[in-house]
């Protein structure tokens, strides 16, 4: 008897489709195999989904080619990228082009054969408990990760390590491959096409026991995975920017509730909505404290912008507290970073601002180093790395950046951070705005536990904000931020769906049919016009619900042209 296969395509169609197996093919096309298929005119790559002994009361046609030899997605990656798919409202077919990397799209059979790792004994990590472990004050969060992946490891289990960007894993990486060596693999958009295919292929067969990983690494295809961990899981660059729009975190949460593993989420300061999860009791909170003695947390000293620019004329942008401290490191041979939340003319004031106070001083930004000690010998135009790399070996006083340079603070010199400008952070327009000050200053602080002479200058206009006042103490900030949000009915007690659309004509007949198709409760917030398009926010407690309609509706072959672009629990409004 003949079979149909149910294929789906990367490209922004909801529908799967079915086709035809040429008899030859019978017993090669599986679910979870990719295979070339016309459509439209043309010849694309789809995924089987499934398959059918009765056939669809359609013309069908047959499909073109198998590219696979044994499937690249089991089982339960469909499962999970069809959860993708639905959460995230995008069709199926990009969602499982998102867990596919680059280097491995080859129209080339290839068999894969996995290695058999040993059965876990019935004493294995305790399944589908999730850990919120709240890094603080510098307790060893590492020791804590590498205790959990050789737990895994014993257990004849693989462990998948998740970080927000690749600098921020070299320290752990290290460690790991010391003690395993060759069973460690990594994942992340640096890599080439060919390392990101010999990696997926060491991953797939068993060969990698510990895979280190950025955002899209979530997807990892591990044979015989044991245990998850998201560090930082509060990071924004978690969150993907493309379609589908998911974010790692809530992915991992999802594929570890699949595959009945444990997963650790670990952060230094939280996201509110994993601490209200942890508050109710669905996630386990563990407060790891430090071993040994306890670092003390620098010194914090808030800047009155108000005082400080009704008492002189000349508006500086460096408070007199902020330049007085600069001096006395300058004396003291320690290191400055000034933070400017910014990029833009900004940068460029604050530089010739410095420069004229401090003539003597080795200047240096993010991305350009002044490695000499007056103006007129600057260097410029030196890559972002040897900026750092200059600050780190001392020929830099003071370092001047935007946010990536704080996830490099640290070094024995360096002894205070100036935050420019607290303001432009807590009036950005987004409801995360305390949060993300809170943050900030959190990372700050930590870089520079212990130092005898750490301090950090925050200057604002706002200085009784409780996202500065509470530094240090996150269960407080928690409290007041959350009673904030329950106000205004934000998330973590309500959820966002934002939608941006590039045609006028079609934005107006969506709002239209939103508002027709709401339910109670459901907010359509103001739009407003961007570069990008039009832009329409959803509010309401019933997620299930807001995203049934956009997904309903959306699926309509009449909005592809219509560039329609939807974010679920956007990060960035």
């Amino acid at each position: 008897m003949r079979s149909y296969a149910k294929v789906v395509v990367g490209v922004p169609v909801e529908k799967a489709f079915y086709y035809a197996l040429p008899e030859e093919m019978t017993g090669e096309v599986i679910p979870g195999v990719r295979v070339v298929v016309p459509f439209s005119g043309r010849k694309l790559t789809g995924y089987v989904v499934g398959l059918s002994r009765e056939k669809p009361d359609v013309s069908l046609r047959e499909i073109a080619e198998i590219v696979d030899s044994s499937p690249i997605f089991d089982g339960e990656m469909l499962k999970l990228t069809r959860w993708v798919s639905d959460y995230y409202c995008c069709p199926w077919g990009e969602a499982l082009h998102a867990a596919f990397p680059p280097g491995v799209r080859m129209k080339k059979k290839k068999s894969f054969s996995p290695e058999e790792l040993s059965s876990p004994p019935a004493e294995s990590l305790s399944s589908s408990v999730t850990l919120l472990h709240h890094a603080n004050r510098g307790g060893g969060k590492i020791e804590f990760y590498l205790q959990a992946i050789k737990q895994a490891l014993k257990q004849g289990r693989q462990a998948l390590v998740l970080f927000p960007e690749v600098s921020h894993f070299q320290n752990i990486l290290n460690l790991l491959r010391f003690q395993f060596r060759e069973k460690i693999a990594i994942l992340h958009g640096r890599l080439l096409p060919w390392e990101r295919y010999h990696e997926w292929l060491r991953m797939r067969s068993g060969a990698a026991r510990v895979v280190i990983g950025t955002r899209s690494a979530v997807f990892a295809p591990l044979v015989n995975l044991g245990l998850i961990i998201v560090d930082e899981e509060s990071n924004p660059l978690y969150k993907e920017k493309r379609t589908p729009a998911y974010h790692a975190r809530e992915v991992a949460l999802e594929r570890a509730r699949l595959w009945k593993v444990p997963l650790i989420l670990g952060a230094q300061a939280p996201s509110l909505e994993s601490y209200f999860q942890a508050e109710r009791g669905k996630y386990k909170l563990m407060v790891l404290s430090p071993a040994g003695e306890k670092k003390e947390l620098p010194e914090i000293e808030i800047a009155d912008l108000r005082r400080e620019f009704s008492s002189r004329r000349v508006r500086w942008a460096l408070s007199l507290e902020l330049r007085q401290e600069i001096e006395a490191c300058l004396r003291r041979g320690e290191q400055t970073v000034l933070f400017i939340s910014r990029r833009g003319a900004g940068t460029q004031k604050l530089i010739d601002e410095v420069g004229r106070l401090f003539p003597n001083a080795r200047l240096g930004k993010a991305g350009t180093a002044y490695e000499e000690g007056t103006r007129a010998q600057r260097h410029k135009g030196t890559k972002y790395e040897e900026t750092i790399s200059l600050f780190r070996r001392g020929k830099i006083d003071i370092l001047i950046g935007t946010q990536a340079v704080l996830k490099e603070l640290g070094g024995e010199r360096l002894s205070l951070v100036g935050i420019i400008s607290a303001d432009t952070i807590l009036n950005i327009g987004n409801f995360r705005a305390a949060e993300k000050m809170f943050q900030l200053l959190t990372q700050v602080s930590n870089s520079l536990l212990g130092k005898q002479n750490g301090k950090v200058i925050i200057q604002t206009y706002n200085p009784a904000h409780y996202s500065i006042l509470n530094v240090g103490d996150y269960p407080q900030f928690y409290r007041e931020e959350v009673e904030f949000r329950r106000q205004l009915n934000y998330p973590p007690f309500t959820s966002l769906i934002n939608i941006m659309i590039k045609d006028e004509e079609a934005f107006r007949r969506l709002i239209a049919i939103l508002e027709a198709n709401r339910d109670e409760g459901v907010e359509i917030l103001p739009s407003k016009a961007g570069m990008r398009g039009q832009q329409i926010i959803i509010k309401g407690e019933n997620l299930a619900g807001m995203r049934r309609v956009i997904r309903g509706e959306l699926s309509s072959s009449r909005w592809n042209k219509a560039g329609v672009k939807v974010d679920v629990d956007p990060v960035e409004q």
